[in-house]
């Protein structure tokens, strides 16, 4: 297919959606990796109470975005905001209102990004390393050969503390991803 960051959500999930019979390897797409079942509006699987209910919206049109919006890299960033910032079992929320710590976010943002290191051992991972890293399909946890588990995890909290010098920024645009819907 084209380049995902040409596409517009609409052709993303109709090119997902064919290859799921296929040999294809994965259906993630774009910088944070996407699957078809994340973008058609999958949180369900976080709620016992919900979790064979389809959603009323998928998780871009709860963003802010349509079928037609193309998938840029301006766009994969505000929905990955707006994902981090209201996913149930994540809710950075929480975080942005500074109720727990840069690792603890680190740590759970690890359960939905395969290549944000846990910032602290777990039951399902090693400091520095990913989640689903020896899972037997994810590769993330190769994803930086040569780094040592404490400079991934400098890289995973220099990015965090980018998003909220972002967020604590006295004037925002319309549309900013800042301002969850």
């Amino acid at each position: 297919p084209k380049p995902v960051s040409t596409m517009t959500f609409a052709e993303i999930l109709a090119w997902q959606d064919s290859i799921d019979q296929g040999p294809q390897a994965s259906e993630a797409c774009g910088r944070y990796q996407y699957v078809e079942d994340t973008l058609r509006g999958g949180w369900n699987d976080d709620d016992p109470t919900t979790r064979n209910q389809k959603p009323a919206q998928t998780l871009y049109e709860r963003a802010g975005f349509t079928d037609g919006t193309v998938f840029s890299p301006s766009v994969q960033d505000e929905l990955a905001l707006y994902d981090m910032l209201t996913r149930p079992g994540c809710r950075l929320d929480r975080w942005v209102e500074r109720e727990f710590s840069d690792e603890i976010a680190l740590t759970r943002l690890a359960g939905i990004w395969a290549s944000i290191p846990v910032a602290w051992p777990t039951n399902h991972a090693l400091y520095g390393n990913s989640r689903y890293a020896g899972d037997g399909v994810n590769k993330a946890g190769e994803a930086f050969p040569g780094e040592t588990p404490a400079q991934k995890i400098e890289r995973g909290l220099a990015a965090l503390r980018a998003v909220r010098a972002r967020l604590d920024a006295p004037t925002r645009t319309p549309g900013d991803p800042g301002q969850v819907q």
